[in-house]
């Protein structure tokens, strides 16, 4: 088995009033859009989603993961949370020589905090999963897979906040004024 485990954090300045940021990031589907590497599968009911993260690593190696959540929604505070949930149907693991699919936990935290004209935004993110061994890897120390493994998972983690932050700034005002223009 290959134990991944990575988490990242981020802080920014979005340049809205905090009840217009809030509703924009509480618009899931569009904005899980934004995410790099993780794709929406199902959506299974307003607050229940199953997400894909998918890469190929070290050149040759496909890792896919899919990842069961639950969102809750805190408008009085201002609060965002995805937290993994297990009632939905079962991911069966599997490996071949140079991939490896199987479920893993997700979660996703976002504070919204009004500043002035801007909104504090502090997101949080963390991948964890335990996938079968590739074929390919067979060979390879337990420990020196697994230490790859959460480098490789922690990069992937900044690389899906930093491109989060840049696509959903991006793309506010689009939403904004597909919003505006409905009666």
């Amino acid at each position: 088995m290959i134990k991944l485990a990575g988490s990242a954090h981020h802080s920014f300045y979005f340049p809205a009033p905090l009840a217009e940021v809030y509703n924009y990031y509480s618009d899931l589907p569009h904005v899980f859009s934004y995410l790099p590497y993780i794709s929406m599968v199902t959506r299974h009911s307003d607050d229940h989603f199953r997400m894909l993260f998918s890469s190929t690593e070290l050149g040759a190696y496909t890792i896919r993961i899919y990842c069961d959540m639950r969102a809750t929604l805190d408008g009085g505070r201002h609060l965002i949370r995805i937290v993994p949930a297990e009632a939905l149907p079962p991911i069966q693991p599997s490996a071949s020589f140079n991939s490896t699919t199987g479920r893993g936990y997700f979660s996703f935290q976002s504070i919204f905090t009004a500043a002035g004209d801007t909104t504090l935004i502090e997101f949080k993110l963390q991948l964890q999963a335990r996938l079968p061994r590739p074929g390919g890897m067979k060979l390879m120390i337990g420990s020196m897979v697994n230490s790859v493994a959460k480098n490789i998972t922690d990069r992937r983690m900044g690389e899906v906040i930093e491109g989060f932050v840049e696509q959903t700034v991006e793309a506010y005002p689009l939403w904004l004024h597909g919003r505006n223009s409905h009666p």
